[in-house]
């Protein structure tokens, strides 16, 4: 299992027990923009061709963000949890050719373990698309809280 790390500047000693891991430095590999999703996509679309085993994302400061939350529901509004126009969730979704439900369910945080197996569904180039909506404008600041929603969809967790 690799871990990675999505961080800016949090203390991530809390990953010292992580065997392997990679950090995707914002600011250093990427601007900081996009949050995790964009550390994440950034990791998948330059390492795409040698994806090998599975992959643990994790954000940089997990205490806020506990990796075994249970999963929880939201509307396409982002209700309960967040509010945003209705439309930007459905629009966001289409850009990524993404069917979803009326009521999603996620993890909070956007952390979660996937297999090469399942990045390898879709393409190095809609990854590159997708990075590009994680970091344009778009979305504004709900890019990533947007894309936390998406996940369990865009890997059919």
């Amino acid at each position: 299992m690799l871990y990675i790390i999505a961080r800016y500047n949090e203390d991530i000693s809390w990953c010292d027990y992580c065997d392997i891991k990679f950090v995707v430095q914002k600011d250093v590999h990427l601007p900081n923009k996009g949050r995790e999703a964009s550390s994440y996509l950034w990791f998948i679309i330059n390492n795409y061709d040698t994806l090998e085993g599975d992959y643990e994302f994790r954000q940089g400061r997990t205490i806020d963000h506990p990796i075994h939350a249970f999963d929880v529901k939201c509307d396409l509004e982002g209700l309960p949890h967040h509010h945003w126009d209705k439309q930007e969730l459905r629009l966001i979704a289409e850009e990524l050719d993404l069917k979803i439900p009326d009521e999603l369910i996620f993890t909070p945080g956007a952390q979660f373990k996937v297999s090469t197996e399942q990045i390898k569904r879709r393409s190095l180039e809609w990854y590159q698309n997708a990075y590009n909506i994680a970091m344009g404008d778009s979305y504004g600041p709900w890019v990533a809280h947007l894309f936390e929603r998406l996940w369990k969809y865009i890997f059919d967790l």
